[in-house]
This record gives structure tokens, C-alpha cells and sequence, in this order.
């Protein structure tokens, strides 16, 4: 959200942050010479930063940020203050029913989903449903997963059907900013390359002594078959899914260890809340985003892109803005 304030750049726009905890003043001054560095002018005049006083009242359960404003009456005192005959409106990172709260205690519009939109929309699960919407393409792909075995099952079920994917990736469904993810790199197990060969050449087999018409019957199912969720090959798989019980915790890379110290926790986590299993491409070239802006009307406008730059893989550290490899071109046909 703090990336927001360089809407400062219209000299129309004012920013108002609501923090958690006070910003040091030297992170204050960071930002206001970035912006003078921009062009902006008088940074710190249109730049507020407002703090809710009771933030702590939870104790050990801690409020959220809407929860500590709407306890905190100083703080909406002074909102109320900033925006008063002004037009204004407010964009929440994640909108719940205490965001919609906030909203009509201030009197203010809400820049953003309905909660009832908002879990769907930003749930990694339901992130290959709006792709196949979309008509985009993707990759093999499991999702809606919440039980140990239908991990097993579903990880082996993709292993076999695309056995020269070398790395797979694991997603906690409601996770953000790489908390909750997981890989999987099988080229460096023999164990689980001979178990992926050896069900590959099963299905293989029974396609290769099939009528020429049911190969092409075949075909036509395995592309419809991409469009869905991959599933598990049933008994070529068996094999395959006790190597995987026995590898992958051993062999997983956890990129938070903080939030999950071992694939234990974090397996029981991902069955909880929902989890999906990803293939790697090979030669990854950049992970490009490109940043949309739906209004109420539903126009639709391209703000821009970024690029993602990784201290560990899959993790992002910092962002190019814009992107810096590949064209514009291909990502606007996409």
C-alpha cells in the first residue's frame, strides 16, 4: 500500500496513509525526497500519515488495522478533518465487513471488491478459474486441495501425466508475499525420477496399443483435460504417491521457514485454508506482472507493469517499474 502515495504525482491528489505505528522520521524524509526527486511538490504537505491511538487494545490478539481505527477515536476525528469538503475515497488492501465499516463511519466510497468478491478473487485456487475465463494460457495445475492425500494423489497424479517437468511449486491458497510457498525439485532424486518413468511408461504403454482413431480420441481428451484440474492417474500412481510421502518432506524447500519450519506444519496449514500444485517452466526469462485498474463502470485500464527481482526463488524482493525484459508487445496480446 505505501507504493500508493506516488499518486501524489497527479497534482490534483492528496495521500492519506493509515499505519499501523508511527513511521520514523527518517523513513518519512526517504520517501519525501524520492518524491521531490519525481517532480512532486511540497511532498510532506500532501502526504498525511495518520495512526490509530488504540491499536494495542486487543492485547495479544491483536486488531487489525480497520479494527484499531474504528476504536480510535482521535484518529477518525482527524480523518474526518483531512478529507472535510473534499472528495475522497478509500482503498483498503483487503476488503472485509470491517473495511465496509470503516467506509460509511467515514462517509467515504470504497475503491474495491464486495468481501463476498474478495476472498474468491484473491484465492490462488480460484486464480486458474479466472485464467480459463480469460481464455489465457497456462501450465499444468492442481488446485482446491485440502487433504493429505488428494496432495499426494493430485502431486502424482501431474508427475506422471508431465513427467519432464523438473520443478514443482506449492501454494497455501490464502497466503501472500511468498509466506506460503513450497517447491519441489525432483531432478536431483533417483528415487522419484524412477518412480515418474516407470508410471509414464505405464500410461504410455496402454495409449500405444490403442486403434489409431482412439489415439486421436485420446489426444482430443488429454488437451480438454489441460483446461481442468489435473487429477491422479489411479493405480499408475500408486507407486509414485508412497515415494512422494517418503521424499517430500525430506527434499521440500520451504521459502518462509519463519512462518513454517518444516513441511509438517506447513502441509497442515495448506489442508486447512486450500492449497495448489504449480509446474515450473524451464528458462523462466522474467516474472512480468501487468497492473489493471477495474473501475465501477467496468472499464478496464492498464496502469502498468512490473518486473519481480528475487533474493531466493520465487520470492520476490523489489520490483523493476516498468518490466525490463521482453516486449510490450506479447504481454499486450496476452
Amino acid at each position: 500500500q505505501i507504493c500508493r502515495i506516488f499518486r501524489l504525482l497527479d497534482s490534483k491528489r492528496d495521500v492519506i496513509f493509515v499505519a499501523p505505528r508511527q513511521l520514523h522520521e527518517d523513513i518519512l524524509d526517504y520517501y519525501s525526497k524520492i518524491m521531490q526527486f519525481r517532480g512532486i511538490k511540497n511532498p510532506p504537505g500532501r502526504f498525511q500519515v495518520v495512526v490509530p491511538e488504540n491499536m494495542g487494545l486487543g492485547g495479544q490478539q491483536q486488531l487489525s488495522l480497520s479494527q484499531g481505527l474504528l476504536c480510535s477515536p482521535k484518529a477518525l476525528k482527524r480523518l474526518r478533518k483531512l478529507i472535510s469538503q473534499r472528495p475522497a475515497y478509500l482503498v483498503p488492501d483487503v476488503t472485509t465487513h470491517t473495511e465496509l465499516k470503516v467506509s460509511t463511519t467515514l462517509g467515504l466510497p470504497l475503491f474495491g471488491p464486495v468481501p463476498s468478491s474478495m476472498a474468491p478473487c484473491s484465492s490462488k485456487s480460484h486464480g486458474k478459474k479466472l485464467a480459463l475465463e480469460a481464455e489465457l494460457p497456462i501450465g499444468p495445475w492442481a488446485v482446491d486441495i485440502f487433504d493429505e492425500d488428494e496432495f499426494f494423489a493430485s502431486l502424482a497424479g501431474l508427475m506422471v501425466k508431465h513427467p519432464a517437468v523438473r520443478t514443482w511449486l506449492f501454494k497455501i491458497d490464502d497466503e501472500r508475499d511468498g509466506r506460503g510457498l513450497c517447491y519441489f525439485d525432483t531432478s536431483k532424486i533417483r528415487e522419484v525420477l524412477d518412480a515418474v518413468n516407470h508410471g509414464s511408461n505405464s500410461a504410455l504403454g496402454g495409449a500405444s496399443s490403442a486403434d489409431p482413431h482412439d489415439q486421436q480420441d485420446a489426444v482430443a481428451a488429454s488437451r480438454h483435460a489441460a483446461s481442468q484440474e489435473p487429477t491422479c492417474l489411479g493405480a499408475d500412481a500408486t507407486e509414485l504417491r508412497q515415494v512422494l510421502r517418503r521424499q517430500v518432506p525430506k527434499k521440500a524447500t520451504l521459502c518462509n521457514r519463519v512462518a513454517y519450519p518444516n513441511f509438517s506444519s506447513w502441509l497442515e496449514e495448506a489442508t486447512r485454508v486450500g492449497c495448489v500444485i504449480q509446474a515450473v517452466p524451464e528458462d523462466i526469462l522474467a516474472q512480468t506482472s501487468v497492473h489493471l485498474q477495474i473501475d465501477p463502470d467496468g472499464s478496464v485500464n492498464v496502469l502498468g507493469t512490473s518486473e519481480a527481482i528475487s533474493n531466493q526463488p520465487f520470492v520476490r524482493a523489489a520490483s523493476f517499474l516498468p518490466h525490463t525484459r521482453g516486449d510490450w508487445q506479447g504481454l499486450n496480446e496476452v
